[in-house]
């Protein structure tokens, strides 16, 4: 899965969601219910790989379409779970923080 605008790859694996995978490699993702699918701050927009995404479930298609992203190209990164390659697009994702450290290579 490529994740822009960082310009990344993640591996997502088996029955894993793209929160879950992104969080596994110490990305910050922008969440306020923690990935329980209830505040839609993590949604991202497939560019990409539609055909490899997990179905959304009724209650993710609600939340996403109570807040204003009716386009089924939207989805939960804490939902969705990807079979295939794909590229979606999610502002504000932040690679980990690495001042303090410890590690003169990283700082």
């Amino acid at each position: 899965m490529h994740l822009m605008p960082l310009d990344i790859d993640i591996e997502v694996l088996e029955d894993e969601t793209l929160m879950a995978a992104a969080r596994r490699i110490a990305l910050r993702w922008p969440s306020v219910c923690n990935g329980q699918g209830n505040c839609t701050a993590c949604y991202v927009k497939i560019e990409e790989g539609t055909d490899n995404a997990a179905a959304a479930h009724p209650p993710e298609r609600e939340r996403l379409h109570f807040a204003g992203r009716r386009d089924p190209s939207f989805r939960l990164a804490c939902q969705l779970k990807v079979s295939g390659p794909m590229r979606v697009s999610k502002n504000g994702v932040k690679r980990p923080d690495t001042q303090g450290s410890g590690d003169p290579d990283k700082e």
